[in-house]
């Protein structure tokens, strides 16, 4: 027979496990962003979609010419479908940045431009000396922190150090 003290410290347990499982970022709430791209004749088209599917429209889209080119960085959006073409100045060779988004739903292509042509093979997301710009989700420390607290807890109160 299950006593009141076991029947609390049960619930206990079920309300630890419920509360660390939606403390977990999942997709629909993280809305993590990829940014995917597609050659096209003479340009590449970006789109930028997060995590559930769904088109970022409206996204900020920031385009770094190569670091030696004395030319000021253009800016525009991603359509309805998340898309944005990109069409450099092929006189400046190197590596264009383009970054797509902003704060936590950010990604980042290095565009490669040499011998008047997009060298799509070589293109790559983020580079290696810029820190990924993605956050960390800060539920994944407060659901440690809660598993911890309510395991000491109901330890604590399994030992009979205060009573519940």
């Amino acid at each position: 027979m299950m006593t009141l003290k076991t029947s609390i410290h049960a619930g206990l347990m079920a309300l630890v496990l419920v509360v660390g499982l939606m403390a977990l970022p999942s997709p629909a709430l993280a809305h993590m962003l990829a940014a995917y791209f597609q050659p096209q004749a003479e340009s590449l088209e970006i789109q930028a979609i997060f995590s559930t599917g769904e088109f970022y429209e409206a996204a900020d889209v920031v385009v770094h010419p190569p670091s030696d080119a004395e030319v000021e960085d253009l800016q525009g959006l991603t359509d309805e479908d998340g898309r944005f073409v990109f069409e450099p100045d092929y006189s400046l060779v190197g590596d264009w940045m383009i970054e797509v988004g902003e704060g936590s739903h950010w990604d980042l292509l290095i565009v490669p431009v040499a011998d008047g042509a997009i060298a799509f093979d070589e293109i790559t997301q983020l580079h290696p000396d810029i820190p990924h710009h993605h956050h960390h989700y800060a539920s994944n420390q407060l659901q440690v922190a809660a598993i911890a607290l309510a395991s000491l807890l109901i330890s604590q109160g399994w030992r009979g150090k205060f009573k519940i």
